[in-house]
């Protein structure tokens, strides 16, 4: 009676594009191998700070999305107490729990509503931090570069 369908895709939201660059005389294998130009060092600077943002988005996204789930665990708890309570022959006490359900479905499907969405985000996330894995992480660059390009 009280079943709901949640499915939560989420991105690990540990690690991350922090720190993934490295200077000169770290060289990193592949077409990659030099070091990147002032204008690719600037690029992956700007994506760090935008995934670095990104995520901070998503980790707020998940924790609505746990307390969401939290509060509604909750409810559907105090319906089972309430329903092994009920006096089934006094009608209108039934017709109140029948409401008191209602509703909590509603909430339920209100919040699998939101994960589409929240699914969305994460994977935008996932591939935006794989972009900046295969362009940027691991390559060498000169300090002089980044305190140029440094904001």
């Amino acid at each position: 009676m009280f079943t709901r369908f949640v499915f939560v895709c989420f991105a690990a939201l540990l690690g991350g594009p922090g720190g993934a660059l490295a200077q000169t005389g770290a060289a990193s294998a592949g077409p990659n191998a030099g070091p990147m130009s002032r204008a690719e060092l600037r690029q992956c600077l700007q994506m760090q700070v935008a995934l670095e943002g990104d995520k901070e988005a998503l980790a707020r996204a998940r924790a609505q999305q746990d307390a969401t789930i939290k509060s509604l665990d909750a409810d559907e708890a105090k319906l089972k107490a309430a329903q092994a309570k009920l006096e089934r022959s006094n009608r209108q006490a039934v017709k109140a729990f029948d409401a008191q359900v209602k509703a909590h479905h509603e909430r339920v499907a209100a919040h699998n509503q939101t994960l589409p969405a929240f699914n969305a985000q994460a994977a935008a996330y996932e591939a935006s931090e794989a972009r900046y894995q295969a362009r940027c992480a691991g390559r060498p660059y000169r300090e002089a570069d980044r305190a140029a390009v440094q904001p």
